[in-house]
């Protein structure tokens, strides 16, 4: 089987990191999962050589540029799952793989629900919360608390506009009071802050959270500023690697402005920061205690 190229890595990276700020990471494993439902079906080969194709999967999977997690962990579970199949003819196997990419999706799903209501007890009449990244989680969390009836308002820290527009745009449909501050400002806004609300990619076995860009430097003010922070992850978020494995994309480019100057720019695709700085740690299971580093 021809071995995935470099062209081809660097185009699936790249749809994965735009999949993820625009949608989070748990909305883009869903959509991973359920893309491989349908290739699977629409998939002509020989029963035996499923097994190949989707060793091939998993393996650039496992190889994405931040690696995602809960997709890996889940792939990891379709792989373990599907091999009693394999031997059976091509109906069977593809009929069970249909299967269990459709349970592992429900199970996705069922966490993502569990800690939407685990994250309602964290809003409160009165809060203004910091909001800086698109995490589907705690976009669910607070347009649901605002359908109960909850009184609350949204500081939405501005970053790159395209993310940007993902957050302002569902809680604005929903009502809810929002201001926007370019992220550079947050000092002069973080005295107003009651609580800081974000999601994560993955949190590491050496206790580092890798989040979206620019979370790291939030976390530290609003640490600075006792200003609690709420880290709400699935439980399949855990890696079992450390933060050096996490393969975090960097790029360099040239950025050219008037007179013919150039400026040489070098940038990081995810932010990683210590989780003991985090305050409370929200799963589907509830608050967890201790070092929450610790993999799964």
């Amino acid at each position: 089987m021809k071995k995935t190229s470099r062209k081809d890595m660097d185009i699936l990276n790249r749809l994965f990191r735009e999949q993820e700020d625009v949608l989070g990471s748990t909305q883009t494993t869903i959509m991973a999962l359920e893309c491989l439902r349908r290739s699977l079906r629409l998939l002509k080969c020989r029963a035996d050589e499923i097994p190949r194709q989707i060793i091939e999967v998993s393996g650039a999977i496992n190889h994405t540029e931040p690696r995602v997690i809960p997709l890996i962990h889940l792939m990891e579970r379709f792989e373990s799952e599907i091999r009693p199949c394999y031997g059976k003819d091509v109906v069977e196997v593809r009929q069970a793989a249909d299967r269990i990419l459709a349970d592992n999706i429900a199970c996705i799903e069922n966490h993502r629900r569990e800690l939407v209501q685990y994250g309602l007890s964290c809003v409160a009449d009165d809060d203004v919360i910091f909001l800086h990244s698109v995490s589907s989680t705690v976009l669910r969390i607070l347009l649901e608390a605002k359908a109960s009836g909850r009184r609350f308002r949204v500081i939405v820290l501005k970053q790159d506009i395209r993310k940007t527009r993902q957050v302002i745009l569902p809680l604005t449909r929903a009502g809810i009071a929002i201001r926007t501050v370019p992220e550079y400002s947050l000092g002069h806004f973080v005295e107003e802050a009651t609580r800081f609300f974000l999601g994560a990619i993955s949190i590491t076995q050496d206790n580092q959270v890798v989040a979206a860009a620019g979370a790291g430097s939030i976390v530290g003010m609003c640490h600075l500023h006792h200003v609690p922070i709420y880290l709400f992850v699935d439980s399949l978020k855990f890696s079992h690697r450390n933060a050096a494995d996490q393969q975090i994309h960097h790029k360099t480019f040239t950025r050219r402005h008037d007179n013919g100057w150039r400026i040489e720019m070098s940038t990081q695709s995810h932010d990683i920061f210590n989780a003991a700085l985090v305050d409370h740690l929200i799963t589907e299971m509830g608050e967890r205690g201790g070092g929450c580093g610790e993999a799964d």
